[in-house]
């Protein structure tokens, strides 16, 4: 395996993913985690201590150590992952130009596979990444001529340059490596093509697409995976699942917005429904049934690859489930536990549940979210709203046989946030 530094992109609203997006797709491309971070020197019995840990640290220093089989999977990982800016090759660490210039050359000494990186007689460029701190113009030609005792062979070349070598500097920190991937997302047009702006129908609580690419990779979709959102209102996750080469089905209660009769809206005076912007990307239609969750009309076949969604909570959405020839209000709590009942009869064994689940930060527990003795949690982010509430992006594992679960004490005791702050800002 071979040391890589990933620079985690340091925008808060994506910090807070970063890390369980990074052990999913690595996991995806069969690493487990305690190898991604083997080469610190200390290990953690769950993905979720990991999670912490390296949360709290790139707060700091977004630059982590990372041991994966080859450039080729970094290269995998970058092109679709939201969190990440770029993997470099590692080479050498310092706490001063002096410094990572003696250990360059000590490498280059040491080591072949670094020799043949930096002697290599192809163009080249020097490029820099820095975090909570600023180098100007002066300052960088001052390291690139710092390096002139390193036997570089080929030409520096700012134009059409086959090689890009990274310094990267944080807190007292210089690392000096070879770039071997780069968030493809973040260098192309990837969010003004799927932008919610660029959408002929969308409904009030369509998930933004970085929100809904990041469930994605937390459910592991790759070509021809069978993704089920059974809460798919304008379709928002599915079109996301769709980049990737998901196979998509979905479900809801409500009928008007699936035919956008009223609900959802065009942002073209044209009349739109659940399909419409799929036909638009050119992906496949998903297949789409009217449905209660509730009362799911499926069979528990344990079929499906994942399954991923943002459930109603009764907010901006109403949550509403079947009664007699009508509707009435479907219970929060009850929403959550359904839903995981649903997802253990629908996913196959290793099949991943993707959710957003609604807090109150104050009482937040992680012991009160809803569990199922057939669904483990391997992750569990918190999205921070405001400073009172949040949501989590709760990602779950199918385990075990296929069973029902009607033991209420291994439900846990998630609280309907309705009950607590919303009703008590109402007051």
């Amino acid at each position: 395996m071979g040391k890589f530094l990933c620079s985690i992109i340091t925008k808060p609203r994506l910090q807070e993913f970063s890390i369980s997006e990074l052990i999913s797709l690595s996991s995806l491309y069969n690493i487990p985690t305690q190898d991604l971070f083997s080469h610190y020197n200390f290990s953690f019995s769950t993905d979720q201590e990991y999670t912490d840990y390296f949360l709290k640290a790139i707060e700091h220093n977004p630059f982590i150590y990372t041991n994966i089989p080859s450039s080729d999977i970094c290269k995998k990982i970058a092109s679709r992952s939201i969190c990440t800016e770029r993997f470099t090759y590692h080479i050498s660490h310092g706490d001063s130009i002096e410094t990572l210039i003696s250990n360059t050359i000590n490498e280059y000494n040491s080591n072949l596979e670094i020799k043949d990186i930096i002697s290599a007689d192809t163009p080249f460029e020097f490029r820099f990444d820095t975090y909570l701190q600023k180098i100007s113009q002066e300052q960088k030609q001052a390291i690139i001529q710092a390096f002139a005792p390193v036997p570089f062979r080929g030409k520096v070349e700012l134009k059409s340059p086959e090689r890009t070598f990274i310094v990267s500097i944080c807190a007292g920190n210089m690392y000096f490596g070879l770039e071997v991937a780069r968030s493809k997302i973040k260098r192309t047009c990837f969010y003004s093509k799927y932008n919610l702006a660029e959408r002929e129908y969308l409904g009030p609580t369509t998930t933004d697409i970085e929100l809904a690419l990041l469930m994605v990779n937390q459910g592991q979709v790759v070509e021809n995976s069978l993704v089920l959102d059974p809460f798919v209102g304008t379709g928002g996750i599915l079109l996301a699942a769709s980049v990737f080469g998901g196979v998509c089905y979905g479900g809801d209660i409500d009928m008007r917005v699936l035919k956008g009769l009223g609900v959802g809206r065009s942002t073209k005076n044209t009349q739109a429904d659940i399909f419409t912007n799929f036909s638009n990307y050119g992906f496949k239609k998903p297949e789409i049934l009217r449905c209660d969750n509730s009362t799911p009309c499926l069979r528990p076949i344990n079929f499906f690859d994942c399954l991923i969604c943002d459930p109603p909570y009764g907010v901006r959405a109403a949550s509403r489930k079947t009664h007699k020839n009508t509707t009435e209000v479907y219970e929060g709590t009850k929403v959550f536990y359904d839903l995981l009942d649903f997802a253990a009869g629908m996913l196959r064994i290793g099949g991943r549940l993707v959710y957003l689940l609604p807090t109150e930060r104050k009482l937040y527990d992680p012991l009160g979210l809803p569990k199922h003795p057939l669904l483990k949690i391997v992750a569990n982010s918190e999205n921070v709203l405001s400073r009172k509430i949040s949501r989590r992006l709760i990602t779950m594992e199918r385990v075990g046989n296929a069973e029902g679960c009607d033991d209420e004490n291994q439900k846990g005791f998630y609280q309907d946030i309705r009950t607590t702050w919303f009703r008590k800002e109402m007051r």
